[in-house]
């Protein structure tokens, strides 16, 4: 049964050399957000141990919550060279590549979610309504635009443990989640592989 790991796999016309895939990891090590050559090289490495897929470390849209650490690499207008160069080393080992758009949401503090959270009668977590909820939805279908532009061959969206898609899961606003899955796949096109990450569990 395990030499069926070593075969090729079909996701929407992409095919992966093996059912190998790297998880995504955080690493912190894009100073402003821009993927540097060392991490080019990292992923160069592990693509070239033979993982049919590869998908990124957390990758931040822009929107100014979305984290408050500034090594976490972004996707964005001035860090697509550094993705590029990320992707080049890959590619010649056969490996796929997936992006993971991560908003931290509640999680980051101050921080926006679905509900508001106060600490010490302070709020530190907005509630995501009108305006501010249109702007982390359109946050999220431009860096799913992007990414397909940048080369990517596909994204997973980070909808898990308790992170801002998570929070409008656990707050029973599943349609902004399927909303938003509906209108990135119009405008990267009904080929374009997307993925979505679910907690298996909410504690």
């Amino acid at each position: 049964m395990l030499s069926q790991l070593f075969t090729p796999y079909d996701i929407k016309g992409l095919t992966l050399p093996n059912r190998f895939a790297m998880a995504p990891m955080t690493r912190k090590q894009s100073p402003g957000g821009i993927p540097t050559p060392t991490v080019a090289d990292y992923y160069r490495r592990r693509a070239a141990a033979g993982v049919g897929l590869i998908i990124t470390e957390g990758t931040l849209p822009e929107h100014p919550l979305a984290a408050h650490d500034t090594s976490i690499p972004r996707i964005a207008e001035d860090t697509t060279d550094g993705w590029r160069l990320v992707l080049n080393g890959i590619r010649p080992t056969g490996s796929k590549t997936f992006v993971q758009i991560w908003h931290q949401g509640p999680k980051a503090k101050p921080g926006i979610g679905a509900t508001a959270i106060a600490e010490n009668g302070e709020t530190v977590v907005k509630k995501a309504v009108g305006k501010s909820k249109q702007e982390l939805f359109d946050a999220f279908v431009k860096a799913s635009v992007l990414a397909k532009q940048i080369g990517f061959d596909g994204i997973e969206l980070h909808g898990a443990h308790g992170y801002l898609l998570d929070s409008f899961l656990r707050a029973g606003q599943v349609s902004f989640v399927c909303d938003l899955v509906r209108e990135v796949k119009i405008c990267v096109g009904s080929g374009y592989p997307i993925c979505m990450r679910f907690s298996q569990w909410v504690a």
